[in-house]
């Protein structure tokens, strides 16, 4: 899968999803539910906690009172910002609530008197935050407004937001909001996910899974890709008989090998990618059949300036592009960037590189 870089545009979203909620008075309608947490929690007290027991030697059943309040107070003063921070920005902000009540307690049932139990913490903080009102109502359209149509995880799968801003598709969050429940409406948390890959995706911190957004690069960046089982393809083309699979899951490079390990534990997405082996044999036919001869003779019957992606060509007046011929040939993208808009797309552009082929 491809990372994308922090820019002007994704900030653009940004910063107007958070302008709406301020505008809109939501941000201080949740700052004042926020508010009224504190009152379960007298200053000065304690609140004990259920804590599984294979956790017991590891978390204190005990919640210090003025921590709670520190911790809400932390979200309320920088609401504003969790809203738009950059992914390394959100990792300094961990470090900060960590600092006050530690990812282990926050998320443990609160227990009552006479031993009931009710909400974590972390629960009732992401109810106060709004997030399902921001999941369902506000965020949807800026997914539509980011061009993305796929879940970020598998990229099989459609993740569509129509015209209304009606969603199709599940709300993921790289950071679990169970753990970090300060983060769950932060914009460049949330992350477009098919039911399957969201349900399957597990959020204990042992995991690592793809974080969509990068802000210490400049262009996207390959993380996850596919490569070739080339004994396979040869053969299907000697046999002419589907085989078992064609494909791999790898990291791009070797520290996110841990990444491709525990998504495929977690998500299955080689297992999933073998039920396209015809969509993967009609890529093998496409990159043989419309070959170097084949496109040269595109290119001068078509297009004269073809090689420069013209948009407008002299005479014809055909609006085509490099791009366009990619797309009406392999039925998906050319640019990495783009993998996101339709899918199989990262395993489309990574099988027709393996194969040489090119527009």
């Amino acid at each position: 899968m491809v990372q994308l870089p922090v820019d002007i545009i994704s900030d653009k979203q940004a910063g107007d999803y958070r302008d709406e909620l301020v505008d809109n008075g939501m941000v201080a309608g949740f700052k004042t539910v926020l508010s009224t947490i504190k009152n379960d929690f007298p200053a000065g007290g304690t609140t004990l906690l259920k804590i599984p027991k294979k956790y017991q030697q590891q978390v204190s059943p005990v919640l210090n009172n003025d921590d709670v309040r520190e911790y809400i107070d932390l979200i309320i003063r920088e609401y504003e910002n969790l809203l738009k921070s950059h992914p390394t920005e959100l990792l300094k902000h961990i470090c900060d609530f960590e600092a006050i009540i530690g990812r282990g307690q926050i998320n443990k049932k609160i227990l009552g008197q006479g031993g009931t139990e009710t909400e974590s913490l972390s629960n009732r903080i992401v109810d106060a935050m709004g997030y399902v009102t921001v999941r369902d109502i506000v965020f949807p359209k800026y997914i539509r407004n980011l061009g993305i149509k796929v879940c970020v995880y598998c990229n099989a799968n459609y993740a569509i937001t129509d015209k209304d801003g009606n969603g199709y598709y599940d709300l993921d969050h790289w950071k679990p909001k169970s753990l970090y429940p300060y983060l769950c409406t932060s914009f460049y948390n949330l992350q477009v996910s098919c039911p399957s890959c969201n349900r399957r995706k597990s959020n204990s911190d042992k995991y690592q899974f793809f974080q969509l957004w990068n802000d210490q690069i400049d262009q996207c960046k390959d993380v996850l890709k596919f490569e070739l089982d080339y004994a396979n393809v040869a053969r299907y083309w000697i046999t002419h008989q589907s085989q078992s699979d064609y494909v791999r899951l790898q990291g791009a490079e070797a520290q996110y090998s841990k990444m491709r390990d525990d998504m495929e534990e977690r998500l299955h997405i080689e297992e999933r990618y073998m039920e396209h082996k015809d969509v993967t044999e009609e890529i093998f036919w496409k990159t043989k059949v419309y070959n170097q001869s084949f496109m040269a003779s595109l290119h001068s019957g078509i297009n004269p300036d073809f090689r420069k992606d013209c948009h407008g060509v002299s005479g014809l007046n055909l609006p085509i592009s490099r791009g366009d011929v990619y797309r009406f040939i392999l039925g998906t993208y050319m640019l990495p960037e783009q993998i996101y808009q339709r899918p199989l797309s990262k395993m489309t552009q990574d099988i027709a590189k393996s194969l040489g082929f090119e527009i």
